[in-house]
């Protein structure tokens, strides 16, 4: 899946900044905040403190190059849905399953720390830690071939936060258009003639009238015939078709979100 990268870096800091070395060297050296770290860091020289808080700046600072997509697409993989999806996708190249996905929250956190030595002997290490919690709404997600193939709705609440010895360096949260986030369309392509749409394992046929289907919808890539007997592979798309909440317009050329 290749996904439009949004780092904790773009999430947490102020325009124009791009690190959080100095907040860690002030953290570390104040003896209100760092404590033990402090004491140790004020006997150093100068240039050993330069030296330590470059170094504890660095390992900060490669903690807001994580890539927050990376989580939510991983937190997937827990769901006993996602699992059954990517298993049937893969043993049926040609079909496409879909599943929806309920809210949910994903709670990630990282907390590495950084050893301080004098003379090659530890003396001290200073904690850093970030936390991401991932609030996912409405997620439709397609798989073909084991993998995900698209991301059809859905929304994303994200909050990151990166502290130093238990102090919080920067904090924010956003919220963003799935499909979007993860580098998808967020519709189901318009197919040609030409190129008929794979075509997944026949869903069952609804039997009696309390179907909760109807002869023409559409279901996992195939159309329920006109006396609701049996489903049929869609070679293409017929305008007012509606897919995965996407209505096909007038002039097959677009998908369009039911009720806009």
């Amino acid at each position: 899946m290749d996904n439009a990268q949004l780092a904790v870096r773009d999430l947490v800091l102020e325009p124009g900044h791009v690190s959080v070395s100095s907040e860690v060297a002030r953290i570390a050296a104040d003896r209100d905040v760092g404590g033990e770290v402090a004491k140790v860091v004020a006997r150093l020289a100068t240039a050993g403190k330069d030296y330590l808080a470059g170094e504890v700046g660095e390992v900060a600072d490669s903690l807001l190059d994580l890539d927050v997509t990376d989580v939510i697409a991983h937190s997937w993989d827990r769901h006993r849905a996602i699992g059954e999806a990517k298993e049937w996708s893969a043993k049926n190249p040609d079909g496409e399953m879909v599943v929806p996905l309920v809210t949910h929250t994903v709670k990630w956190s990282y907390e590495p720390s950084v050893e301080v030595k004098v003379d090659e002997v530890p003396i001290t290490s200073i904690a850093l830690a970030v936390a991401l919690d991932t609030t996912v709404k409405g997620a439709v997600i397609a798989f073909r071939r084991g993998e995900v193939a698209d991301v059809r709705t859905g929304t994303v609440e994200v909050r990151a936060k990166v502290e130093c010895e238990g102090v919080k360096l920067a904090e924010r949260t956003g919220s963003f258009d799935l499909p979007g986030l993860l580098g998808f369309s967020g519709a189901p392509r318009v197919v040609a003639p030409s190129e008929p749409d794979p075509a997944p394992a026949v869903p069952p046929v609804p039997a009696g009238p309390a179907s909760r289907y109807r002869p023409g919808e559409i279901v996992n890539g195939h159309r329920l015939n006109a006396d609701a007997t049996a489903w049929e592979p869609v070679g293409r798309y017929r305008p007012g078709d509606i897919v995965n909440g996407h209505r096909l317009n007038a002039d097959a050329t677009a998908w369009e979100p039911v009720g806009s």
